[in-house]
């Protein structure tokens, strides 16, 4: 089944750029196509959507505004997409419930993966974004105190952008040894992917459906 699209940017050319990426694959079908944050909202509320491509920068409201309020009727997912990297952008992203964030230099097919992975229950951040958060992050608002001191090490490896083989290395540790870490840590803290790691141990936000 064809996955159920809204797409929203104030800029004309934008939309109808994406409304022609998607619609040549039939694996997708746009159902809106909207100019504002508002419009977003609206239309979220009273059709079948699956995922909300949505803008950062709309009027009526913003693109992490729409994302708060589309992400908590829990039945459609959103993926930001933006010009802009700044740590303060990435965490109202995270923080509104999306469950992905691109910039805008993607290449199409990178943009409809991320909608396919959304769409799946998966969380897509890309690397460039959690950069732009782990400078300005110094400290780990998530509450890591039911994991071990071990745990806790590689939680903050994690949210520093290291491989599992690079964490491997840094913790003196085989990279079998830190994947069952990995599990261990994702069933303590209640989450399902490495990246949901990241997403925690930035922001203390597990939320994710």
């Amino acid at each position: 089944m064809a996955i159920r699209l809204l797409i929203g940017d104030d800029d004309p050319l934008i939309r109808e750029a994406l409304e022609i990426v998607f619609g040549r694959d039939e694996g997708f079908t746009v159902v809106a196509s909207v100019a504002d944050g508002l419009e977003a909202v609206r239309a979220c509320r009273s059709l079948s959507v699956d995922v909300a491509l949505l803008d950062i920068r709309m009027p009526g409201k913003n693109g992490i505004e729409a994302a708060a309020e589309i992400a908590a009727g829990g039945a459609c997912r959103v993926l930001l997409l933006s010009t802009f990297n700044e740590a303060e952008f990435v965490r109202g992203a995270l923080a509104s419930g999306a469950s992905g964030y691109l910039l805008k230099g993607c290449s199409s097919d990178e943009i409809k993966e991320a909608v396919r992975l959304v769409h799946q229950g998966h969380t897509v951040f890309q690397d460039d974004v959690f950069e732009a958060v782990r400078r300005a992050s110094s400290n780990a608002p998530g509450d890591l105190s039911a994991l071990s001191e071990r745990e806790r090490s590689l939680v903050r490896l994690i949210a520093d952008g290291y491989t599992n083989r690079e964490a491997a290395d840094s913790l003196g540790l085989s990279e079998g040894t830190v994947k069952n870490y990995v599990s261990a840590i994702l069933d303590k803290l209640g989450l399902r992917q490495r990246t949901q790691i990241a997403i925690y141990c930035m922001t203390g936000r597990r939320d994710f459906t």
